[in-house]
């Protein structure tokens, strides 16, 4: 390690440690389930993002058995060369049958598909009005994309029509999109759709909800858009497939044009 390096790291890393922010990660061993061992130990989980117990189905571990005994480990490139398998396709129409969707895209992860598609579509020409206690994800993606990032009150109605006229008659924007969780991540409430959709539709917006902890959950399993029945009134649907799916993996589901 270089001087400079070392200079820079120890005193970050003493001053995590006395302010108790030093993340010290207890490996489990075996798999993650309702119940864990860690240093032998037998132990509750409630910490686990595998809602539905998939991550350990014995059906699940059989057929991915089967999957990488046909294809392989990798896919060898990228998607744009050669590295688009049968498999990949499969996976995509299934998404886009399970949101109710014309079309999906996978990516390696939820927190990648933000980065993504906010930075595709949107410009530093546009504005989004986000929620404010959006994922972290949607945050770094709605920064990538150079577009005006307008805060709305936490799933205040009254404040994100404000919001929406004034940017939608300011003439400043070529876009506008709105953007919020599904099922917000710190607190659980569910996103006011209804209401969100109505407003979007008055004003013209782009509606944006990124679903990683209502699939598999809200909807008979398909989500919070499902849930509401506005399966064909939201734009983007983004989700994960480490959570209540219980393997790795994000998506992008809506028209066929926007995938």
């Amino acid at each position: 390690m270089s001087n400079a390096l070392n200079d820079f790291l120890t005193p970050q890393l003493a001053a995590l440690r006395e302010q108790g922010l030093y993340n010290e990660i207890d490996s489990i061993q075996g798999p993650n389930g309702a119940k864990v061992k860690i240093h032998d130990k037998e132990l509750i989980n409630l910490s686990s993002n595998n809602y539905l117990g998939f991550a350990n189905d014995e059906r699940l571990k059989q057929k991915a058995i089967e999957a990488t005994k046909e294809y392989g480990v990798g896919a060898g490139a990228v998607r744009t060369i050669n590295g688009t398998m049968t498999i990949h396709d499969e996976l995509e129409k299934r998404i886009a049958e399970f949101k109710h969707t014309e079309a999906a895209i996978a990516f390696q992860s939820g927190f990648n598909c933000n980065m993504g598609a906010i930075s595709a579509v949107m410009t530093k020409k546009d504005a989004i009005i986000s929620d404010e206690l959006n994922h972290a994800s949607i945050i770094d993606g709605c920064r990538l994309s150079g577009a005006k990032v307008i805060r709305a009150r936490h799933q205040d109605m009254d404040h994100l029509r404000e919001l929406a006229k004034e940017a939608t008659e300011s003439g400043q924007y070529e876009k506008v999109m709105y953007i919020c969780d599904g099922v917000f991540s710190m607190d659980g409430d569910v996103a006011k759709l209804p209401e969100i959709v109505q407003i979007a539709e008055e004003f013209g917006l782009i509606t944006y909800v990124d679903d990683a902890h209502g699939s598999g959950v809200m909807g008979k399993g398909a989500g919070t858009v499902k849930h509401f029945g506005l399966s064909d009134k939201i734009d983007f649907q983004i989700g994960t497939l480490s959570k209540a799916i219980g393997v790795v993996g994000g998506y992008v589901a809506g028209s066929k044009k926007t995938n």
